[in-house]
């Protein structure tokens, strides 16, 4: 499973994206706090510019059943991630999930 997170649009306004800093939270309720946290060796995090690739390696036994919630996040105040999701739609486009997602930059 891939995502990509493309930060272009608030790129002037963030820090540099540094892939160690990143981790992967799901969950299965939308409240993070008790969140299941990835990170290597089960998801993989590389950056392209302003493009944030997260892979995660097989399967995941920690992964919750039914609709899970999840999100990037971040280990270190130099790689910030001041977005706010505003909304968030998915769709499957030739055997792969295609998710839109727009968002308010949060200054800091």
């Amino acid at each position: 499973m891939t995502f990509e997170f493309d930060f272009t649009s608030v790129a002037a306004t963030i820090g540099a994206l540094n892939a160690v800093d990143f981790r992967l939270l799901i969950d299965d309720d939308g409240n993070f706090a008790n969140a299941t946290v990835l990170n290597t060796p089960n998801v993989t995090f590389t950056v392209a510019g302003s493009v944030v690739k997260c892979i995660v390696n097989g399967l995941v036994a920690n992964w919750p059943v039914g609709q899970p919630y999840f999100t990037l996040g971040s280990v270190s105040n130099t790689t910030p991630l001041p977005v706010q999701l505003s909304s968030f739609a998915g769709t499957c486009i030739n055997g792969f999930t295609n998710l839109k997602m727009d968002h308010n930059v949060r200054n800091q």
